[in-house]
């Protein structure tokens, strides 16, 4: 359905599954099924019918990536109205300026946005947010529906940091 590869199966790209996975889920490897449903769902209307793939999948990678934005901002939506300790957070999160709101943020870039510690632990607490090597990320699955971008054109690991964030929650940390 999705290929190999998000890309040609030759390319250096990530491979699909562990890339939509890593792209669905929160920091706790949370995935929600309505997500993947939304996703799939995007990535197939975004898809060209007529296009002739040479691995015959049925999702272009491009629809795939497109897909992410539509998924992000429903679970933010959502995240809101279900978790209303959270909904204050992300509220204030998304209330400060484009160019405030950026992946990755240090410490002091958390509290330039109004938050405090005890807003940290419930976003690390709820997997909206990880620490790695000094720098804190907020998931694909809510990054873009709060507006936020990659810093400097940083290149974006996600697969990575999930991995990260899986080996650590594996350690009980």
């Amino acid at each position: 359905m999705w290929g190999l590869k998000i890309g040609r199966d030759d390319s250096k790209e990530a491979r699909s599954l562990e890339w939509v996975m890593s792209y669905l889920s929160d920091f706790n490897g949370q995935l929600q099924a309505r997500d993947l449903v939304r996703f799939l769902a995007a990535a197939a209307k975004r898809s060209p019918n007529d296009a002739k793939r040479p691995d015959n999948r049925v999702l272009a990678p491009a629809a795939m990536r497109n897909a992410i934005d539509d998924c992000s901002n429903e679970r933010v939506k959502e995240v809101k109205d279900e978790n209303l300790a959270l909904k204050d957070v992300l509220d204030r999160l998304s209330q400060n300026p484009p160019e405030a709101r950026f992946n990755p943020l240090g410490l002091e870039d958390l509290a330039n946005l109004g938050l405090v510690k005890s807003d940290i632990d419930l976003m690390a607490l709820n997997g909206a947010i990880f620490l790695s090597n000094g720098e804190y990320y907020i998931p694909e699955i809510l990054r873009v529906g709060l507006g936020f971008t990659y810093a400097g054109g940083a290149r974006k690991k996600v697969v990575g940091l999930m991995r990260e964030a899986a080996a650590r929650n594996k350690a009980g940390f």
